[in-house]
């Protein structure tokens, strides 16, 4: 798992480019990382490796996606 860590970033040992796949079924107009906050942001969610790597935790990842993005 360490090695994993330095390695590729998570403890799967997954590549990079799978870190998004979770957003792949949201709506189109749900706001994602650009590198800047915009002026009228009110949350930051954090999914962290298991929320966007762990297939288990991916269903709930986009739930709480889609919450906080009808909330707003």
């Amino acid at each position: 798992m360490l090695n994993n860590l330095e390695r590729r970033g998570n403890p799967w040992g997954m590549a990079e480019d799978k870190r998004l796949e979770w957003t792949a079924e949201l709506d189109s107009r749900s706001p994602s990382w650009t590198g800047r906050f915009p002026a009228d942001v009110e949350y930051l969610y954090w999914v962290g490796c298991a929320g966007a790597l762990e297939d288990r935790a991916k269903k709930a990842t986009r739930a709480i996606a889609e919450l906080l993005h009808v909330r707003g």
